[in-house]
């Protein structure tokens, strides 16, 4: 089985890219799904209690989803503390599904935001990358309460944009309609079924 890692900048149109492909029967596995149960785990939680208090998780869910974030792009240290357990614990719960796919699946889609700064892009048959304008990918995260500030704080983290390009297969900019870049999606699921011979 072949494995595609699609990675990219928040709101440039991943998981849009991504259900085109649900959608047409290739398995998919968003990696932040995965890390929010990693938030989740007895063991993260007892470790980040130590850290930041007993009643730390004590809030509503996505409260303590956004305590989490304010910490690790507010502090380095905090981002290494957290990063440090989520990615591995994800990459590791990943792989154990990808296990359990039937053996004649032809490929498999892991949608993973910091596929680079976790090194997995080292297990990948190829990686698509996806682009878009600053203003494109505000409006998009709108939904999110995301400003143009909390975008950039977000971005600082990640390696260098040029790089992360260089180092993919396929590079594609988002820079059209909803119904453009599903066609787009289309058309990339379809080079890949005929590079694979699916």
């Amino acid at each position: 089985m072949k494995l595609i890692g699609l990675t990219g900048e928040p709101g440039a149109g991943k998981s849009t890219f991504a259900h085109v492909f649900e959608k047409h029967g290739v398995p998919v596995f968003y990696a932040d799904d995965v890390a929010k149960e990693v938030l989740l785990l007895p063991e993260f939680q007892s470790l980040a209690r130590k850290r930041w208090g007993e009643d730390f998780f004590a809030d509503a869910i996505l409260t303590i989803y956004k305590k989490i974030a304010d910490k690790i792009f507010n502090s380095s240290e905090e981002y290494d503390f957290v990063t440090n357990f989520v990615h591995r614990e994800t990459i590791r719960i990943i792989k154990e599904k990808i296990k359990c796919l039937p053996e004649d699946a032809c490929f498999a889609l892991i949608e993973i935001p910091l596929l680079f700064e976790t090194k997995s892009d080292e297990w990948m048959d190829e990686v698509i990358y996806i682009t878009a304008s600053f203003e494109k990918r505000v409006c998009q995260n709108v939904t999110r309460n995301w400003t143009k500030a909390e975008i950039m704080r977000r971005e600082a983290k990640f390696l260098d944009r040029d790089a992360k390009i260089a180092k993919s297969s396929i590079v594609l900019e988002n820079t059209g309609t909803k119904e453009e870049w599903e066609n787009m999606a289309k058309k990339i699921l379809e080079r890949l079924e005929e590079k694979f011979k699916c």
